[in-house]
Order: C-alpha cells, then structure tokens, then sequence
C-alpha cells in the first residue's frame, strides 16, 4: 500500500511502496518515519537561480505567456532552419545544378532573430503584430505552395509537399496563439515595464 510519509534520513515527504525511500535511497522503516508535512520544503533548492526568480516575480499567466511565446517563436523559425539545413546539403552536391540562396536564408534568418530578440526583451507591440502577420500570411502562403504541388501533373517530390503542409498549418496555429493569447500580452506588458525601468535607471 502506498503512503505518504516524512524520511528520518532526508527529511522530505515521500510516496513509500516498500522500506527505501525513493528520495534518498536509505533504508527507512515504517516505524522510523514521521508524518507528512505537505510542504515541500526542499522543492525550492531544486529550482536554478533564475526559475527561483521566475516563480518569485512573475504570475502563473506571465509565466504561461513567457513559455506560448518562447515556442511560437521557435516554431516560426523552424522552417527557416530547415530550409537553411537543405541550402548546405545542396551546397555540398557536387552534381547541383540549382542556384542555391544561402544568403538569402542567412538575411531571412538574422531578421527574425533580431525581431525575436526585441519582442522578448521590450516587448514592442508593433512587433508581435508584424510576427503575427509572417505566421499568418506565410501559413496561407505554405498551404496555397502545397496545393499547387498536389494539382500538379510533373510533381515528384513528397517530401517538399509535407513540408508545406506541416510548417503551414504550424504558422496559421503561431498566428493564432498570439492573436488569440491572454497570456502572451501578460508576459510582454511585464516585459515593457522592465525595459521602462530599466531606461529610468
């Protein structure tokens, strides 16, 4: 039977199956140990520094919004890594006969970094709006590519198809979550007043 109980060698509360404490290791007997406090008091150390302030400073939406924006943000570049994946392995065929845009990717790739980069830390309005545009319009964009490609006759490459249809529906869902997001305004309106009191100081 299971049973929440306190460790006599840890001193955390634990679930006990049989006589070892899962937290620690030691053999602990069921007349040994005490009762359960419900506390966690050693959850805190567990924490790195910066999760320690996180939970301090920031509310449960903040924290929501920080991580709905940390992966929409990931996702609108994934592509973006994907293709530039692609670009060097083609660079490396020597039997290419396709012009390969490496450059383009890289500019492509240090514009949303830098959008990115300023939306988390100022959390600019302007800018969510315009990343929420990319997803969108390039979600549309991805899909009307995939549909092209299905209807036509001279199509070979299923790979490429997946492709579009993946990353697109994967934008439109981006373009959604920071459109429709209680949480990601909370978490950028906190980071707006950072940067405010940061230019004060």
């Amino acid at each position: 039977m299971k049973q929440i109980q306190k460790c006599p060698h840890c001193h955390r509360d634990a679930v006990f199956t049989r006589e070892i404490c899962p937290n620690c290791g030691y053999t602990s007997k069921y007349e040994d140990r005490g009762e359960p406090d419900y506390k966690a008091d050693e959850a805190n150390k567990r924490i790195p520094s910066y999760a320690a302030i996180m939970e301090e400073h920031m509310t449960v939406a903040q924290r929501h919004g920080r991580i709905l924006l940390g992966l929409v943000m990931g996702l609108i570049g994934s592509p973006l890594l994907a293709w530039g994946i692609v670009n060097v392995y083609l660079l490396m065929d020597p039997n290419r006969t396709m012009e390969i845009p490496l450059f383009k990717v890289f500019l492509c790739c240090v514009a949303l970094g830098w959008m990115d980069w300023e939306i988390w830390h100022s959390g600019r309005k302007w800018l969510v709006r315009g990343l929420m545009m990319i997803a969108f319009f390039g979600g549309l964009f991805m899909l009307g590519r995939a549909c092209f490609l299905i209807f036509s006759q001279n199509f070979d490459n299923p790979v490429l198809l997946l492709g579009f249809l993946i990353f697109g529906l994967v934008y439109l869902w981006c373009a959604w979550q920071l459109f429709r997001s209680k949480d990601i305004p909370e978490f950028l309106r906190m980071q707006r007043q950072k940067a405010k009191d940061e230019e004060i100081s």
